[in-house]
């Protein structure tokens, strides 16, 4: 049975002009439930500007690949939605090193904001990246 701790929220409306409809959070909202049943605390809010992982926490079984396996479904989402992904790593939940934080994010591709994007008050973040499906190949 799901703790119900994690969330996932969305502005209503979305923006039309980025193609990326906020409302449309059911599949998010189903990933953060699965992977709350199995101890991984996190939120994650959609808005215009995109995807914003705020907490992601492994209780109890750390090091089982739990953390890496909702980053995959995460990325995957999001490259689904043509969502940008932000966050800022920090200490606190069980994490001791931020420069580790940011070595595990950056396996998924995010990189270090630096004013790039300076509408994301996070530090780092990932662009969404081209679904390659079976049918866009032809082999479908």
């Amino acid at each position: 049975m799901p703790s119900m701790r994690s969330t996932a929220t969305a502005e209503p409306g979305g923006d039309h002009a980025t193609s990326q409809p906020s409302d449309d959070v059911g599949p998010l909202r189903a990933l953060v439930a699965r992977f709350d049943a199995l101890g991984v605390e996190s939120y994650v809010h959609v808005d215009a500007r995109g995807l914003h992982l705020g907490l992601l926490v492994v209780h109890g079984q750390r090091h089982q690949g739990l953390g890496t396996a909702f980053m995959v479904a995460l990325t995957r989402l999001a490259d689904q939605r043509g969502w940008t992904v932000a966050l800022t790593p920090e200490l606190g939940f069980g994490a001791t090193s931020v420069a580790r934080l940011e070595r595990f994010y950056h396996r998924f591709g995010f990189v270090g904001n630096r004013g790039r994007r300076p509408e994301l008050s996070e530090r780092m973040y990932r662009e969404p990246r081209p679904v390659h499906s079976v049918a866009s190949r032809g082999l479908g």
